[in-house]
Formats: structure tokens, C-alpha cells, sequence
């Protein structure tokens, strides 16, 4: 079994002793809401934590259900994807002009 593996039992045990429930009950909640994959690929950060940020780090993933929603970064990648802007040709951004047309709307 590879250390991650090894590992991700140790979290469903610690996970079952905080909140009091049989270990399949913990298993299938890990199972359900993909934090078992959470573990595995955060292995490497995880396992130099100590027990109680595992177990908050754990329960924020649950919670967020991270693995069903994408990310901010990935929501707007696909927004902008899917609605490209036409920028002229001819057009240059400076913090200048900006500061301009900001203080051109306030007016």
C-alpha cells in the first residue's frame, strides 16, 4: 500500500474517533463527498500537519463540496472562454489613462 494510501486511513480513523461515528459511516462520507481523493492528492502537504488541522482541513473540504464545483480561477477561465472580448487593434492600457477615465466617471 503506498504511504498516501496508508494515510488516508489514518484520516478516516481520526476523522471517525472527533466525530464519534462507526469507521464505515466515515469511509462512506469520505467516499460521498470525494474527500478520499482529497487526501490522496494532498498528501504531500497534508501529512506534515498536525491532527486538528488535518481534521479542519478535511471538514472545509467536505463542506465546500470542492470537488463538484470548480474553482473561481476555473469558473472565470470558462466565462472568459465563452465570452471573448473584441479589443481594438490599436488599443494600450497605462495605469494613466486609467487613472484618467476613473476620475472622468467620479466627476
Amino acid at each position: 500500500m503506498s504511504e498516501a494510501g496508508k494515510f488516508l486511513i489514518y484520516c478516516i480513523e481520526l476523522y471517525r474517533r472527533a466525530k464519534h461515528i462507526d469507521g464505515r459511516t466515515a469511509y462512506e462520507l469520505f467516499r460521498s463527498t470525494g474527500a478520499d481523493d482529497y487526501v490522496r492528492r494532498s498528501y504531500g502537504a497534508l501529512h506534515t500537519t498536525g491532527e486538528q488541522y488535518i481534521l479542519a482541513d478535511i471538514e472545509g473540504f467536505m463542506s465546500r463540496g470542492q470537488l463538484d464545483k470548480p474553482s473561481p480561477g476555473k469558473r472565470f477561465l470558462d466565462f472568459i472562454k465563452a465570452n471573448p472580448i473584441d479589443v481594438p487593434a490599436d488599443f494600450r492600457w497605462s495605469r494613466a489613462a486609467a487613472n484618467e477615465r476613473e476620475m472622468s466617471c467620479l466627476s
